[in-house]
């Protein structure tokens, strides 16, 4: 028995040594680590895995930081919110606090420095208060840069992650991002300032799609005529595509309901408003 038990703890510890070294040359082929701190490491991301990531739209126009540009991001990711509780619609806060978006955007910059590339990946980690050594909340960030803003990919948000001991910083910082597909699940919103920002939106014939964890910002090319601050529901998408057939007094009510459930701001909704009107 107790040699049963020795074996399998060998071939336990072959195995997670196995794993390792198979995941690391996997990683280290598609991600760049250019800067770290204790809860913070940013990466570059190979060009080659944009595609099976983010929308081919947003692919070409990602573009690499022009030499000597810094890139603020702080204010910003300042105004998302996440959402605490898929039992409640108003239970919102911060996504992530202020002083560690002020350290992002410093360990960023950092890494702009070192390497220009079109799009960073950033890993924000937080020790679980309960068990700090083996378990954590992490929270991953893509940054694009584009001609005219920025571009959020958030492919982790405050995931809970165990490990079987105390944990290492390659033991956080390797992974596998998965793609960011259309989605009408409400995680997170934006508050209403300037610069503008807007979930990232696409339209093809009759047909819209929403991207609940891509935001866009500042590039005119990219945000969609009427800001979308909140994920809408299927059945609101439905109501804007089917908008472009409807009579204007059925648009204005429409757009009304769109008001009133903040998914656009107030400034969008007079400036709609005002286009319809002058319609009648």
């Amino acid at each position: 028995m107790k040699l049963h038990s020795a074996s399998s703890f060998l071939f336990y510890l072959f195995f997670i040594s196995f794993c390792r070294c198979q995941s690391i040359p996997i990683f280290a082929s598609h991600y760049q680590l250019l800067s770290s701190s204790e809860d913070i490491a940013v990466f570059s991301v190979s060009e080659s895995i944009l595609g099976d990531i983010f929308p081919e739209s947003l692919v070409s126009e990602f573009v690499p930081v022009p030499s000597g540009k810094e890139i603020t991001v702080k204010n910003l990711l300042d105004r998302v919110q996440l959402r605490l509780s898929i039992l409640s619609s108003d239970t919102w806060e911060v996504l992530l606090q202020d002083r560690v978006t002020a350290d992002m955007e410093q360990l960023l910059n950092a890494a702009v420095m070192k390497q220009s590339s079109k799009v960073y990946l950033i890993l924000v980690k937080k020790d679980d208060p309960l068990s700090p050594l083996t378990k954590i909340f992490r929270t991953s960030i893509l940054v694009g840069h584009t001609r005219s803003g920025l571009v959020f990919g958030f492919t982790d948000l405050k995931q809970n992650i165990t490990f079987p001991s105390q944990y290492k910083f390659d033991d956080w910082a390797i992974f596998k991002l998965g793609r960011l597909n259309p989605s009408y699940k409400q995680e997170l919103k934006i508050r209403p300032n300037n610069p503008p920002m807007s979930f990232f939106r696409t339209e093809m014939k009759d047909k819209i799609q929403i991207y609940g964890r891509i935001i866009v910002s500042e590039d005119p090319k990219l945000l969609p005529k009427d800001l979308i601050l909140k994920v809408p529901e299927e059945d609101e998408v439905q109501a804007l595509q089917n908008q472009k057939w409807r009579s204007v007094p059925e648009r204005l009510e429409a757009l009304e309901e769109l008001r009133k459930k903040k998914i656009i701001s107030e400034q969008d909704f007079e400036k709609k408003k005002q286009e319809l009107l002058k319609e009648l």
